[in-house]
């Protein structure tokens, strides 16, 4: 898990888009490429156009930052918003964005530090509240084989111990990376 300080370190990818008749049409830098690729395939209407693309590799995000706004000051790709922007603009983005991302990034690891260092196993209901999930919503993901539960003896109750549901740490940790894999 990164924190603040090891995200910027981490190696990023800036990215250029061609056509086939080698004119630039976009410019972008992301820490996965090719998931990054796939969000302008769904999204972007030039992205039809593309008939090569170039990935030039850096050892830490702002390198590659620098290099995406000098490209696109110096190399004007056809459809990149940021071309109609100033480099202030572009920088004030940039520092937002990577900000919003440290957050996350901050928040995510808070969650899986509490799993990994504070209990091996959760009750259902405690894994519904960490994750804001109703009891439809966790029982699909049981039931979709996304979310591994077992089960213990719990209460003792006029027809013997009742067996009560549990997520170990680990398992909670796999979900939440099929949470993230699932929602990029």
């Amino acid at each position: 898990m990164c924190d603040d300080n090891d995200f910027t370190s981490m190696n990023t990818q800036l990215y250029r888009h061609f056509d086939n008749s080698n004119t630039l049409l976009y410019v972008g830098i992301s820490l996965s490429t090719f998931a990054r690729l796939s969000q302008h395939k769904d999204h972007s209407p030039w992205f039809k156009q593309v008939n090569r693309v170039e990935i030039q590799h850096f050892d830490t995000r702002e390198e590659a930052m620098a290099a995406e706004r000098q490209a696109i000051k110096t190399e004007g790709p056809k459809f990149n918003i940021a071309m109609k922007k100033t480099l202030a603009e572009i920088d004030k983005e940039q520092r937002e964005s990577l900000a919003e991302l440290r957050k996350e990034i901050k928040e995510k690891g808070e969650v899986i530090r509490r799993i990994i260092h504070y209990d091996i196993a959760y009750p259902l209901d405690h894994v519904r509240s960490l994750l804001h999930m109703n009891k439809v919503e966790i029982e699909s993901q049981i039931v979709a084989g996304n979310l591994s539960v077992f089960e213990v003896e719990g209460r003792k109750g006029p027809h013997g111990v009742r067996m009560k549901r549990m997520v170990s740490g680990w398992s909670l940790i796999d979900f939440i990376g099929y949470l993230e894999r699932k929602n990029k």
